[in-house]
C-alpha cells in the first residue's frame, strides 16, 4: 500500500511538472509548443511578442493593426468601428467580420504604442505582401485614422514609421494577397 501512494504521488508530481514545467521547455518554433502556448496565453500575455508573432493571418494582422493604431490614443468611436468592419468586407473580404474583430479587438491594447505591435507583425507583412498591398494596407489604416475627424499627430508618426519600414522592404513577392 506505502508503495502504491509513493508511485501515485510521483505520477502526480510529473503531470504537474509537465503542465507547468515542461510545455514552456519545448522549442518556440515546434507546431506542439506554439499549440500549447497558445492554449497557455492569458488575457495579460496577449500583447506579448510571441502572441503577436503567432498571426499567420495578414487580414486578421492589419486589422490589429488598424484597432491598434486608434486604441494608442484612445478608446474606439462607432465611427472609427464602421471603418474598419467597412474595410474588412471590401478591400480585405473577410465574411465573418464580427467575429474576426472581437478576436483582434482581444488582441490588442488600450494605450499601448502602435509601433510595437507594428514592429511584431513586420515580418509577416513584408514575407506577404506585394508593394502595392503593403500600399493599401497604408492607406486603409490612414482611412481608419481620419474616421473620426483627422488623424493625431501620435497616429501621423506612428503610420510614417510604419510606411517606411513598409515600403523600405519591397520585395516584389506576389504569392499572397489581401483577400486571402
Amino acid at each position: 500500500m506505502p508503495l502504491t501512494i509513493v508511485a501515485l504521488c510521483f505520477a502526480v508530481a510529473a503531470i504537474w511538472w509537465l503542465l507547468r514545467v515542461g510545455f514552456d521547455t519545448l522549442r518556440p518554433g515546434s507546431d506542439e509548443a506554439r499549440g500549447r502556448r497558445r492554449f497557455r496565453l492569458g488575457a495579460p500575455d496577449l500583447m506579448s511578442g510571441t502572441a503577436l508573432r503567432l498571426i499567420n493571418d495578414v487580414r486578421l494582422a492589419s486589422v490589429v493593426l488598424m484597432i491598434q493604431l486608434v486604441r494608442m490614443d484612445a478608446p474606439l468611436s462607432a465611427s472609427e468601428k464602421n471603418t474598419i468592419l467597412a474595410l474588412m468586407e471590401d478591400p480585405l473580404g473577410i465574411s465573418p467580420r464580427q467575429s474576426m474583430y472581437e478576436r483582434a479587438f482581444q488582441i490588442t491594447e488600450r494605450g499601448r504604442p502602435f509601433d510595437a505591435v507594428a514592429e511584431e507583425l513586420l515580418p509577416l507583412l513584408l514575407v506577404r505582401l506585394t508593394p502595392a498591398q503593403r500600399a493599401q494596407l497604408l492607406g486603409m489604416l490612414t482611412q481608419v485614422a481620419e474616421a473620426s475627424g483627422g488623424a493625431s499627430e501620435a497616429q501621423h508618426m506612428a503610420l510614417a514609421g510604419l510606411r517606411l519600414r513598409l515600403l523600405a522592404g519591397s520585395a516584389d513577392r506576389s504569392d499572397t494577397a489581401l483577400r486571402g
